[in-house]
């Protein structure tokens, strides 16, 4: 099937893939910027760098200490008499002050050789060992989420790939660190360097004594206490978004039905009216939601309303064309047998005349009939433009001299100019058919009248004639499509009756109307017609 095909299946749903539909769009745009932002909360390089800063600092500050007292308990004099760090009172006094397995300090002499290490220091001692509870079972499970979360983002650990590897060498030395070389030049330095779990932060801090550098203190940590801190905001982050996105999928779903639901149904009213008997079919209305559904609803429910009527229309014209050709075929058809049953030459000479009075009548007809037809789709392909009515009315009036009419046709009117906005060949066919009907009533020797005037945002055209008016009964018939009311002197078959209808038709378009009303003398008696077009100035 093409793709033309399928896009007008008759009484079917249109084929579309899933992921084309107004849900998935709304939840892949909501779910979309949620994803973004928590992945930017994520990316948390900045929080980590202002920790390591300040552990950096607090490392510092305790290194400085600890070299301090190094400096002044841990020294005495070779048989030089020169001071050297003491390896007995360096680990007493490591032991002491750096009690804690997150740190690690190590002193080196001043000839860069490792003399004491708290963790060998430390380790010594320790019997017992801690590990940490299990998880609670969703705890446990958003470990898992974030685990994997972490291990999709290809720059979640990007801040450690930058660093240089952590070793150690044995026997370590202080050329082995670069920050070790340089304190005991008498500078204080630090140094981050990445393990397999995590970020080691060591500061080297020289010991000196009388300013004459004795030795260094490297003191380090690991950075398992941030990772921590930064693994529990993400943590929460993923908890809070977990939840704005369960929010987000909710609303999105309920957002989608508020718009997808009324449209499906109207959808599917629109299928059913075109396949089944379409005044068995109600559109849903959705008038009372006050909104752009309610507009649209609304609008279907009136182009619908506006689609039956048109195929009422279509159906009660049918019926007319129908009748009104059939009665002058009707009168053809008996004049040809009468034509074959007389031999009086006079009486088929008058036969023929009827002939002729008929197939011009279908003539005109069916000329008429293609004009009303064709009425619609021409007023539509049209473009409205600025009209002056005052020259479209000389215009007419030239028109109708040159045909060599024997009425006098006058224009009367004090304006120069009236604008309207409008089809300018449709309002001639309304003054003309107008003019057309004027003068089929009106006496050969009486004028007709063409007035112009404005009214507050309005225009007026009146046609005027001498004829014999209307009768009471017939004032709300003369629009009607194929009414005519002649008199026996009226050539017959002259005049279709679509005349005024089109007339109507076209003033309506424009947004106007057309009226007629008899013209009285002072007595009251009709002494002819008037025919008012109105149309609006926009």
């Amino acid at each position: 099937m093409s793709k033309i095909e399928n896009k007008f299946l008759v009484g079917q749903d249109r084929k579309r893939k899933k992921w084309k539909t107004i849900t998935v769009r709304i939840l892949t745009i909501n779910i979309f910027g949620l994803l973004i932002l928590m992945g930017g909360m994520l990316y948390l390089n900045q929080f980590r760098e202002g920790l390591i800063n300040s552990k950096i600092i607090s490392l510092t500050n305790e290194g400085s200490v600890v070299a301090g007292a190094l400096s002044q308990s841990a020294l005495d004099l070779d048989k030089n008499y020169d001071y050297f760090l003491n390896r007995s009172k360096t680990n007493s006094l490591l032991r002491r002050m750096v009690n804690t397995t997150s740190k690690r300090a190590r002193v080196f002499n001043s000839e860069g050789d490792l003399i004491s290490d708290s963790r060998i220091i430390l380790e010594a001692g320790r019997n017992v060992q801690a590990e940490d509870l299990p998880n609670d079972f969703f705890e446990g499970l958003l470990y898992k989420i974030y685990s994997q979360i972490k291990s999709i983002i290809p720059w979640s650990n990007s801040y450690y790939n930058k660093l240089p590897k952590y070793s150690e060498n044995i026997p370590q030395l202080a050329s082995d660190y670069n920050e070790v070389s340089l304190a005991l030049l008498g500078e204080t330095h630090y140094a981050l360097r990445s393990s397999k779990k995590n970020l080691i932060i060591s500061v080297a801090v020289p010991i000196q004594s009388f300013k004459t550098v004795q030795g260094a203190l490297l003191l380090s940590t690991n950075t398992t206490d941030i990772d921590e801190r930064v693994s529990q905001f993400q943590m929460n982050i993923i908890k809070v978004s977990g939840l704005s996105l369960l929010i987000t999928i909710l609303l999105s779903l309920y957002l989608s039905n508020v718009l997808t639901s009324p449209v499906k149904q109207l959808a599917r009213a629109a299928n059913r009216v075109r396949n089944i008997n379409y005044r068995q079919i109600e559109i849903p209305d959705f008038t009372s939601r006050e909104d752009e559904i309610g507009d649209l609803s609304y609008a279907i429910r009136d182009m619908t309303q506006a689609l039956y009527n048109r195929i009422d229309a279509i159906e009660s014209f049918a019926a007319d064309v129908s009748h009104e050709i059939k009665n002058p075929l009707t009168s053809l058809g008996s004049a040809i047998d009468a034509f074959n049953k007389v031999s009086d030459k006079s009486k088929q000479e008058k036969l023929v005349s009827i002939m002729k009075l008929d197939l011009k009548r279908i003539d005109r007809l069916i000329t008429d009939i293609s004009n009303a037809s064709r009425l619609d789709a021409e007023l539509s392909r049209s473009n409205m433009r600025p009209i002056n009515i005052i020259n479209l009315l000389e215009t007419i009036l030239i028109v109708y001299k040159t045909k060599g009419w024997q009425n006098k046709i006058i224009l009367e009117s004090e304006f120069k100019e009236l604008w309207i906005t409008g089809i300018e060949d449709s309002i001639g066919q309304i003054i003309k058919n107008l003019v057309d009907n004027a003068i089929s009533f009106s006496p050969k020797s009486k004028p007709i009248k063409l007035k112009a005037w404005q009214i507050k945002n309005s225009i007026f055209i009146s046609c005027e004639d001498e004829g014999p008016g209307f009768r009471f009964n017939d004032m709300d018939k003369i629009f009607d499509r194929f009414y005519t009311k002649r008199s026996s002197e009226e050539s017959f078959g002259k005049h279709s009756g679509l005349g005024l209808y089109i007339s109507k038709k076209i003033a309506k378009v424009h947004g106007g109307q057309i009226s007629a009303k008899n013209k009285k003398d002072a007595v009251g008696n009709i002494i002819g017609a008037i025919f008012i077009l109105e149309i609006p100035v926009q």
